[in-house]
């Protein structure tokens, strides 16, 4: 979520919670199949775990997810657009290319933060 600390520091924990919450409900509603998996993964980031999904797919599922936020328009003064965005890096496993845990992790973490750089409300992939 871009600026959420700003986000809390404007509004306060509680609006940030109910914001964490209304994020997250979002989206868990634009995955859809039984093994696909929403968590918070940290402060203001959440993982979305899409099996069997490649690199394109994944892409396909977070501009449905960013799309999603958009519509909850919610206040963010500190956003550039007004509301709140989200910054995403996305990264997928080559079936046939042994990757490790943290290396999987770590791609899609440098990809969130190129998105972040390109200035928020962006999608990254690695």
């Amino acid at each position: 979520m871009d600026h959420f600390k700003l986000f809390n520091d404007r509004y306060g924990h509680v609006e940030g919670d109910l914001c964490l919450y209304n994020v997250a409900q979002a989206i868990a509603c634009t995955v859809s199949r039984t093994e696909d998996f929403v968590a918070r993964y940290g402060g203001e980031e959440f993982v979305v775990l899409l099996p069997q999904t490649d690199k394109q797919g994944a892409l396909f599922i977070a501009e449905h997810i960013q799309k999603a936020i958009e519509e909850l328009q919610i206040p963010h003064a500190d956003s550039f657009t007004g509301y709140l965005t989200l910054s995403m890096g996305i990264n997928a496993i080559n079936k046939d290319v042994e990757c490790a845990q943290k290396d999987f992790i770590k791609a899609a973490d440098s990809a969130l933060y190129y998105s972040k750089r390109q200035g928020r409300n962006c999608l990254a992939l690695s």
